[in-house]
């Protein structure tokens, strides 16, 4: 956990916020308490965990490129019921073991 900031003291600014009002009519409220959100995510983030993040960061606009530039998103929405990475490539004409590292879900549960 990290020692920038207590989450105690993150969480108790939350909540005076919160008992002053809504954030949705308050612009300077809701910058506040995204402000105290994005702290106290950082202070309760194991530092391993910040680097990984940071890390991958980059991956998931690359691969949501790739994944328009094959038209996977129309293939999939397209497909009646669940579709393999196998039958994603055969369409797309992608290579099947980088469409296998996509999980994209078409409903809550699905894989493909």
């Amino acid at each position: 956990m990290s020692s920038q900031a207590d989450p105690d003291v993150l969480l108790e600014g939350l909540a005076e916020i919160l008992l002053k009002g809504s954030v949705k009519e308050d612009h300077n409220a809701r910058k506040e308490a995204l402000r105290l959100s994005k702290a106290l995510t950082m202070a309760l983030e194991e530092p391993v965990n910040a680097a990984v993040d940071m890390m991958f960061a980059a991956f998931a606009p690359m691969s949501a490129r790739i994944a328009v530039d094959l038209k996977l998103f129309e293939l999939i929405s397209s497909h009646e019921g669940l579709i393999t990475a196998a039958q994603l490539a055969a369409l797309s004409g992608g290579e099947e073991l980088l469409i296998s590292w996509f999980r994209i879900p078409r409903r809550e549960g699905d894989l493909f």
